[in-house]
């Protein structure tokens, strides 16, 4: 089985790191906040800390994506957070669901499963809460049309 470990972040705005490993080997994911228009120094610092761990953690979840450039991953456990069931679902389901041209150009069976796991909550001093995101949304531009239609939503549903 290949595992891939998201073992955390480091956030010194305006870069945020996010380290991975794999079979000895370590990786890391940079991002820039500066890119974006609306997020500056100032606003990051009246954000809840709790909140802010969970937002960088999902970032560095959905970012493990470019690692399977490296290999195709069966697991990616999540060292930064614990994450509800209901998190590692969804986690699982995206990421599965978000390889089917990767599964057939590599003859990877089409039922295979990307498995998310995480760490029970007595092992952080942060436990994990449910966000309610009912009147906010946050959208990840990667350049792509996927992101600017997903802005575009967001803005006619007044989020």
């Amino acid at each position: 089985m290949n595992k891939l470990i998201f073992e955390g972040y480091k956030a010194t705005y305006p870069l945020i790191e996010f380290f991975y490993s794999y079979n000895g080997n370590h990786y890391c994911n940079g991002l820039r906040l500066d890119n974006f228009n609306l997020i500056n120094e100032e606003r990051i610092g009246r954000v809840d800390m709790n909140i802010l761990n969970r937002i960088y953690s999902y970032i560095g979840i959905a970012l493990s994506i470019k690692l399977f450039a490296v290999n195709y991953f069966d697991e990616i456990e999540v060292k930064s957070i614990a994450l509800t069931g209901a998190e590692l679902d969804f986690f699982s389901r995206t990421l599965t669901a978000g390889f089917g041209e990767y599964r057939y150009i590599n003859h990877i069976p089409a039922d295979h499963q990307i498995k998310v796991i995480s760490i029970s909550a007595e092992n952080f001093l942060v436990k994990a809460r449910p966000l309610s995101l009912h009147d906010h949304a946050l959208v990840c531009n990667g350049g792509g049309k996927d992101s600017v239609v997903a802005a575009e939503i967001c803005r006619e549903l007044q989020l």
